[in-house]
């Protein structure tokens, strides 16, 4: 999802372990992913799917706020811009997604560029 290139880490973010989707494994089981299984996301982004997805027990600081909606606002898509007093508004879980979202936005919006230089 991020690109660990152009995303400056989150403050203080919590180490916790990988949660990312499930995926399928050999016997057709689905298991989570893990470092060891080739899973790239950062340290910043696995606090934020804590956040979004799994009620993450632990408030964010207000730097961390601050962080979040700094992502949202690099959002490339018009569409996805939120007024600041909206994001203010935001819990943790919402302003966790709203940063997923914009970098997914963000990746598919370097994507369509990358290809439609190389057409």
């Amino acid at each position: 999802m991020a690109d660990p290139l152009v995303v400056q880490p989150m403050p203080e973010h919590p180490i916790i372990s990988c949660q990312c989707p499930l995926r399928q494994a050999q016997d057709g089981k689905l298991v989570r992913r893990t470092n060891d299984d080739g899973c790239t996301c950062i340290n910043s982004e696995r606090a934020l799917i804590a956040w979004a997805y799994n009620d993450f027990y632990r408030s964010m600081t207000h730097e961390q706020r601050l962080w979040c909606m700094v992502q949202i606002d690099n959002a490339v898509d018009p569409m996805l811009k939120i007024p600041l007093s909206r994001m203010m508004s935001f819990s943790d879980n919402e302003l966790a997604a709203a940063v997923l979202i914009s970098w997914i936005d963000q990746y598919d919006e370097r994507e369509r560029s990358s290809s439609e230089q190389q057409s």
